[in-house]
């Protein structure tokens, strides 16, 4: 059986193209390549993804990475600016880790063709983007190796440039931080901010503002948390991961009403029904809230329904409905949701002790009695 991992050789990579194009085959070269390249890329939008090394997703992976190395193999020094983009478009590929290994080699050719501050920022960002995925211990001192280059690789693009740009001192910030190195990380983002203020490039502040909130919670300076998120979302660039990360940080401090505004926030992105589930729980803990946790355990239940591995966050949504409206004397209704939070999850001791509350309130003692028992 073929190796599925072996690459391509060139001429079998030309032919199958030409062949679709009606073409005949001519002798390879880099601008060539680069398109076949390109045309695989184009396929796999049409193509189902799968993990089996067999399947028309993963062979065209494999002539995707086939090809790009050829046409690597190829390049000259005029051809430096191009492999540039390719390493850029491959760098931070979600689809496939060896698309990661063509973007840090495009790059790593390009700096041996012309070692300048470009190609090596282009050899930091692919490394950095590299190490960023592999996130499983075992995987640590590949890890570690691949930022130690990385730093070395920015380092000297920072060293070599007339003018050192934001993007440098971003790339060298984020290394850094990835290094757990925080001071340092702090000053390279710090000083990326300031260069960026001159460039007002809105997703380049984004991303160095993320990052200085992530160095200063890890340097436990809550106060420099607080100034660089405020001017991450005053920005308007904050995403839901933003919000959701601001909302950890408030809940941890249990300042539960700023927690609650900012999982709501991250909820109303549409992306993750959870978050509704998060913004109604810390809600749930603040006087004069009872309309906001209503809300926010509402949407959590009717987005959540039927969702894998949703009883035990359903269940607390119930509950907390449940709450609300045995406090407001709802009990019929507050019975009815306290007993389909038991329903969800036999162990809610809560929502046993809330339909005690709403029978007691609807004057059925002895069921009140039992379901209090219950909750014991």
């Amino acid at each position: 059986m073929p190796d599925p991992n072996a690459l391509i050789p060139v001429g079998q990579i030309q032919q199958r193209i030409f062949l679709l194009r009606g073409q005949r085959v001519q002798p390879a070269d880099f601008t060539t390549l680069v398109d076949i390249a390109q045309s695989f890329v184009e396929k796999r939008s049409a193509l189902e993804y799968s993990d089996q090394a067999d399947s028309p997703f993963q062979r065209n992976q494999n002539d995707i990475k086939s090809a790009f190395l050829n046409a690597i193999d190829h390049a000259g020094r005029d051809d430096v600016p191009v492999l540039l983009r390719i390493s850029d478009q491959l760098s931070g590929s979600f689809f496939y880790a060896g698309e990661q290994d063509v973007a840090v080699l495009a790059a790593e050719h390009a700096v041996r063709l012309s070692p300048s501050s470009a190609s090596n920022l282009a050899l930091a960002k692919a490394l950095n983007l590299k190490a960023t995925f592999m996130s499983e211990p075992a995987n640590a001192d590949l890890q570690k190796g691949l930022l130690d280059r990385a730093e070395k690789a920015v380092r000297q693009a920072v060293s070599s440039a007339k003018q050192p740009t934001a993007e440098m001192y971003y790339w060298l910030g984020d290394t850094l931080q990835l290094r757990s190195s925080r001071q340092d990380a702090d000053a390279a983002l710090r000083r990326a901010l300031e260069l960026n203020r001159t460039t007002s490039d809105a997703e380049q502040q984004a991303r160095i503002l993320r990052d200085l909130v992530s160095v200063a919670g890890g340097l436990n300076r809550p106060a420099d948390v607080e100034k660089w998120f405020s001017a991450l979302s005053e920005s308007g660039q904050a995403n839901m991961w933003d919000w959701k990360g601001q909302a950890g940080r408030l809940d941890a401090a249990r300042r539960y009403p700023e927690a609650g505004e900012c999982w709501q926030k991250a909820a109303e992105f549409d992306i993750d029904w959870t978050n509704w589930c998060e913004a109604a729980g810390s809600f749930e803990f603040v006087s004069g809230k009872e309309d906001s946790t209503l809300y926010a355990a509402r949407k959590c239940i009717a987005l959540g329904a039927g969702k894998q591995r949703s009883e035990l966050r359903l269940s607390e949504a119930h509950r907390a409905v449940s709450g609300v409206l045995n406090d407001r004397g709802v009990y019929e209704e507050a019975l009815s949701h306290a007993k389909e939070a038991t329903a969800l999850n036999s162990e809610n001791a809560s929502a046993y002790d809330q339909q005690a509350v709403a029978l007691l309130g609807l004057h059925r003692n002895q069921e009140a009695i039992n379901a209090a028992k219950q909750a014991i």
